[in-house]
Formats: structure tokens, C-alpha cells, sequence
């Protein structure tokens, strides 16, 4: 099962947030494509590159489908000789729900930075993540 949500902020910047069941929809390159995919889709023709919009592609996946035991990844394109970042304005956000448990700290602790990440509230988070659970059972 996959939901997903895309949303666009006042400043512009798009949010494609997938929630996840299936290890095989945490690809990353399936997460590079989609964010591809809304790069392509936010310019009309003759429109300057530089008016591409920041893209955050967000997928909360039920395993760790990355397998480092994070309860978050962050990619961002960086140029490899100096760390510096490239500015391409797309980044990818994985959020490890494997040992969700809001009771514990690392449960906590994932709720917030999905907030913290997405600019949602806590409440708006945790709602949301009551509805997803609510769903799966």
C-alpha cells in the first residue's frame, strides 16, 4: 500500500511525502525519478532554470530500507572534492518507521524531525501518523 501527499508551501517549495510499505517503494532512484519527475513538471517552456523550486521528495517507509539504523536519511547532492553542497535545490528524505513506537525516544525523536523537516506541526505529525496506524490495522 502506498498513500502519498504533495504539497506546495507559501514560499514555493514542493513536497512529494510517500508513506511506504513495501521495501521495493523506498528505491532510490525510484526517489530520484519522482523528484525528477516534479522538477520537469514545475517549468513552463523558456522558463530559466533558476526559477526551479526546491524539492523535497519525503518517503516514511515501515522498514529500514536503507539498513544504517537510522530513524533518518538525508540526502543532498554535494560535490564530491570539496563537501560542498551543489544547490540543486532537490533533496530526498527517508524516515525510518521500523521501530516506530512514540513511546520510546527514538519514536519521539522521528515525529519530530518529520515535523521539524516537513514544516508541519507535531500535532499535524502525530495526527497524521494516528490515521496511517489507525489504516494498517
Amino acid at each position: 500500500m502506498r498513500l502519498g501527499i504533495f504539497a506546495i508551501d507559501s514560499g514555493g517549495i514542493r513536497y512529494s511525502i510517500e508513506f511506504q510499505r513495501l521495501d521495493s517503494g523506498g528505491n532510490p532512484k525510484r526517489a530520484s525519478f519522482n523528484a525528477s519527475i516534479i522538477d520537469a513538471s514545475s517549468l513552463k517552456p523558456g522558463q530559466d532554470f533558476a526559477e526551479l523550486p526546491e524539492v523535497y521528495m519525503i518517503f516514511i517507509t515501515e522498514h529500514d530500507v536503507l539498513g544504517e539504523g537510522r530513524p533518518l536519511y538525508t540526502a543532498d547532492r554535494v560535490i564530491s572534492e570539496s563537501g560542498r553542497a551543489f544547490g540543486d535545490g532537490s533533496h530526498i528524505v527517508y524516515v525510518n518507521c521500523e521501530d516506530y513506537d512514540t513511546s520510546t525516544p527514538l519514536g519521539k525523536l522521528t515525529l519530530q524531525e518529520i515535523a521539524d523537516y516537513s514544516g508541519l506541526s507535531l500535532s499535524t505529525i502525530r495526527r497524521m501518523a494516528n490515521k496511517l496506524e489507525a489504516a494498517n490495522q
